[in-house]
């Protein structure tokens, strides 16, 4: 059985990031996770993260650009076609500037766009692709660090009962807290926690949620952190546990920060990407409190954006931005531990990977 992978990217020089894509890649694995046939699925600018809708074959993609090509970013619907290129199905404004994540819930009705500069992410609908604006959801704050000096949401993430709605802001140094209120059929700050304050200079990034659904984690691009969360199912309101630095080497100046984040399968071990040190981190989780690092591998190239793990729990496949390439691990699922295999080349600038 094949296995298709899309693989987000950048596609022109952004300062932080020479793009040097066409748009999005679709690649066509065997079952030893050979390539059979790598394409691109569609020409876009900048689509730097992908969701995927499997039940209804859309994938859904950002195109992350800023003041100097319109009014505002944008977010794409398309239909995966027979012959494995991408349909437009709809092209939207995303409701700000730099769009850098896109997420959809169960039903696949609602699409989540978090722009990073302006501070906003915006609400979908989505009837099969067709985009309607529902809501937009707009925050101010700053931190401490020098990167915070305005709210720049970096993700949009609904609870596992799909209850809640978190949004990580790394400019705030907070994660907002709503409750999705079916009467008014909109989301609504949740009274019991508008928000979760993090350490100061932390700049929370990316959040996820553990396989059970009474655990979260949040990696902390600014401070080289993962935090383990508690969370509670009843009132969405979220504590942290524990937190542990993602780097080899302490006190060193790291240019460039964390990245990713994702909980195991299995519900045992948490996987994080630091794209200074180029290396992936993984920890145990300890009495669902605690954190404890068992291993920091090398990344197999340069800038580890976005990493994805299968779902049997026992490949990692992981985006190299600036080597142009995708490393793939092997995952001891007893131990939580990485083994390299091998890599993909040529895959100009990957950020984003996901697959079916």
């Amino acid at each position: 059985m094949t296995k298709d992978l899309f693989i987000g990217t950048y596609t022109r020089d952004e300062g932080q990031v020479d793009g040097k894509a066409d748009g999005i890649y679709k690649l066509v694995l065997d079952n030893e996770g050979k390539i059979i046939e790598k394409i691109t699925a569609v020409e876009l600018m900048n689509p730097s993260y992908l969701t995927l809708d499997t039940a209804r074959n859309i994938l859904y993609s950002v195109s992350e650009t800023g003041p100097d090509d319109g009014a505002e970013g944008s977010l794409l619907a398309f239909q995966l076609s027979v012959s494995g290129k991408l349909e437009t199905i709809d092209s939207v404004g995303s409701g700000a500037y730099y769009p850098c994540h896109v997420a959809i819930n169960k039903a696949g009705n609602l699409v989540l766009v978090s722009n990073y500069v302006g501070g906003v992410v915006s609400v979908f609908k989505s009837d099969n692709g067709k985009l309607s604006l529902l809501q937009k959801l707009s925050f101010t704050g700053s931190g401490s660090h020098l990167r915070q000096n305005a709210s720049h949401t970096h993700m949009a993430k609904l609870s596992p009962s799909e209850d809640f709605l978190f949004v990580t802001d790394l400019g705030s140094n907070v994660i907002w807290n709503f409750k999705w209120d079916a009467d008014e059929q909109l989301f609504l700050q949740n009274e019991l926690q508008i928000r979760l304050k993090m350490e100061e200079g932390f700049g929370p990034r990316h959040l996820v949620f553990h396989p059970k659904g009474h655990l979260a984690a949040v990696i902390n691009e600014l401070d080289n952190s993962v935090s383990l969360l508690s969370y509670s199912p009843e009132t969405g309101v979220l504590e942290v546990l524990d937190s542990k630095s993602i780097l080899s080497r302490e006190g060193e100046e790291i240019a460039k920060t964390a990245a990713d984040i994702h909980f195991h399968p299995n519900g045992r071990f948490l996987y994080g990407s630091q794209r200074g040190e180029n290396i992936i981190s993984v920890f145990a989780i300890i009495s669902e409190s605690k954190l404890q690092l068992i291993q920091q591998i090398s990344s197999e190239g340069e800038i580890p954006r976005n990493f994805a793990i299968s779902k049997d729990g026992k490949v990692m496949w992981v985006a190299n931005q600036n080597s142009n390439n995708i490393a793939i691990f092997q995952i001891d699922i007893v131990t939580g531990l990485l083994t390299y295999s091998k890599q993909y080349k040529d895959i100009l600038t990957p950020v984003c990977i996901v697959g079916r």
